[in-house]
């Protein structure tokens, strides 16, 4: 309990390590009261998630993780994870987990999150380019966002056939592309997420524009193409759709202006990275067959009987 803490009030970790035994003493006595058959947990990289696990096993309740994210970078919250359990979209996950985090049980489920991607072929007459953007941060340059702003205005002056649609990260708070969005309403539009899903939004574009971001991986496997700008040497994150060809590296403003003029004159060129992105699509999302959910579901159940 809290009275048995062993390390001295002053000492600068001692309110965290309170905290931490807090919320374990907290979830122990939730977990004696409810009785769950077993505790789920979506993605399960916050230290109120490990904490929890500890819990649990303290308990004997089993402990399944679902991944929702995309691990793109491998910060302490996925090093040494203690669930019972870990289900993953795709191999290519599991193998990148594993490396971190040995000792649960993995399984490949797929990933529900494109269930309503449309199974039709992007033929529209009208290209439709998908912007996605970073927040400004001490990662995050006034330059670099910029550089989509760029794009935009450029796009819209010489691709006037162009239509572009821009997705807000959840936590850009920029009013920069909301003005442009006014200034341009037949060419641009906003897909924010607070109305807008993921899957409607590659529903809509045919390729997709960013940097450091793992919605381009998310492109590349709903036969999105993506093209990313590279402003710095690290541009890219796990699972790099470039380094399996299913991705395309833009060097400048000039470079991506170019790539979508191609995508849109010559799609024969494209054929396989096309190709590349559905094979990287079934290494690191599984098979879109509709069934990641039963799936999923299915593995809970049988944690609960095992």
């Amino acid at each position: 309990n809290l009275l048995s803490i062993q390390i001295p009030i002053l000492h600068p970790l001692f309110f965290i390590y309170a905290s931490i035994l807090q919320v374990y003493i907290s979830m122990l006595a939730t977990l004696r009261y409810r009785q769950p058959s077993v505790l789920v947990f979506a993605e399960g990289t916050s230290m109120q998630d490990e904490v929890s696990s500890h819990a649990a096993k303290t308990l004997s309740i089993p402990t399944v993780r679902m991944q929702s994210g995309r691990g793109g970078v491998m910060h302490c919250g996925y090093r040494n994870m203690t669930f019972d359990k870990m289900l993953c979209w795709g191999e290519g996950f599991v193998k990148n987990y594993k490396k971190y985090s040995p000792g649960p049980v993995y399984e490949v489920t797929g990933t529900p999150l494109f269930n309503d991607l449309k199974k039709s072929s992007k033929t529209k007459k009208r290209l439709t380019i998908g912007i996605f953007t970073q927040p400004i941060s001490k990662h995050i340059s006034n330059q670099e966002y910029a550089t989509l702003i760029n794009i935009c205005n450029t796009v819209v002056k010489k691709l006037p056939h162009v239509k572009l649609i821009v997705r807000k990260h959840p936590v850009d708070i920029s009013t920069d592309f909301d003005t442009l969005s006014l200034q341009y309403p037949d060419h641009m539009k906003l897909m924010p997420a607070t109305h807008s899903t993921l899957t409607e939004v590659m529903n809509e574009i045919d390729c997709a524009i960013g940097f450091y971001s793992t919605t381009l991986s998310e492109a590349a496997a709903c036969n999105v193409i993506p093209i990313i700008l590279k402003m710095r040497d690290q541009h890219s994150i796990f699972p790099f759709p470039e380094k399996l060809g299913a991705a395309i590296i833009a060097d400048n403003n000039r470079d991506c202006i170019d790539i979508i003029n191609d995508i849109m004159k010559n799609p024969s060129k494209f054929l396989e990275t096309r190709k590349n992105m559905k094979i990287f699509s079934n290494k690191f999302f599984g098979i879109n067959d509709g069934q990641s959910m039963k799936r999923i579901v299915e593995s809970i159940l049988r944690s609960i009987n095992s």
